[in-house]
């Protein structure tokens, strides 16, 4: 009696190592940011009408201090989760709220409340301040 071996149906290889591969458990999903991307058009919505005090990174993907700031805001994001919305706009892709809110040097962190601007940071600030920054912003009536 001849049998079959693996290489007997080389059609079927593909096959078989896709019916293989579909048995593995699909990888876990990626963590969730808790950082809202913000643009000119989506501004109004993201920020202004938004439920939570906001605070908006204003940013360029080319500027380190931006870069080195970008951990600081992604360590707050996640620590006030539910508290705080936390918002990045990119001002080379954004320039209408940039000016708008006359951005001239980034990292800027614009901080809102009600739908009002009430207070501006600008400079790459380190975490422990920023988040001095946050508390008496949360815990202020306006």
């Amino acid at each position: 009696m001849i049998t079959a071996g693996p290489g007997y149906y080389p059609s079927l290889n593909p096959y078989l190592q896709i019916q293989k591969r579909s048995q593995e458990p699909p990888p876990p999903p990626p963590p969730q940011s808790s950082i809202v991307t913000a643009t000119d058009a989506n501004f109004q919505e993201v920020v202004l009408n938004s439920p939570l005090p906001t605070i908006v990174d204003f940013y360029a993907p080319w500027c380190p201090s931006c870069q080195q700031y970008a951990p600081t805001v992604e360590a707050v994001a996640e620590k006030y989760d539910g508290d705080l919305r936390v918002a990045k706009l990119n001002t080379d892709e954004n320039k209408q709220t940039a000016k708008q809110y006359n951005v001239k040097n980034i990292p800027t962190t614009l901080f809102f409340k009600g739908g009002k601007l009430v207070k501006r940071l600008v400079g790459n600030i380190d975490q422990a301040k920023l988040e001095g920054y946050i508390d008496a912003f949360l815990n202020s009536g306006g």
